[in-house]
Formats: C-alpha cells, structure tokens, sequence
C-alpha cells in the first residue's frame, strides 16, 4: 500500500499520514484520524498526494 499525505480543513487546519490502496480510501481513513478540535465541527480534505518515500514526513504518520 502506498502513504498518502492528506491536508484537512475545518476551520483549521491539519495534515495526516495514512496508508491505503487508493486516494479516495486514504481522504476516508484520514477523516477517521483527525484530530478533535474546538470550533471545527467537520473536516474536508484539500489536498492528497502521495508521501514522498526516504522524506522526514513519511516517517511521522
């Protein structure tokens, strides 16, 4: 499975690394991993991209 990088908006907002087969599976498990925040009652994905491998940032998901 590939690491997807997904940035979240809701007021705020938040990136999220999670592994799946397919981009629209990776906004869907991101949504499930975000965070609690005051003041954002939903979150949508703006950006999903694939993390880039051997990066600092694929190791932090």
């Amino acid at each position: 499975m590939a690491q997807y990088r997904v940035a979240l908006h809701g007021h705020a907002s938040v990136e999220v690394f999670v592994e799946a087969p397919s981009v629209q599976e990776a906004n869907r498990k991101a949504l499930k991993m975000a965070p609690t925040v005051k003041g954002v009652k939903s979150w949508t994905p703006v950006m999903t991209g694939l993390a880039k491998k051997g990066s600092d940032d694929a190791a932090e998901g």
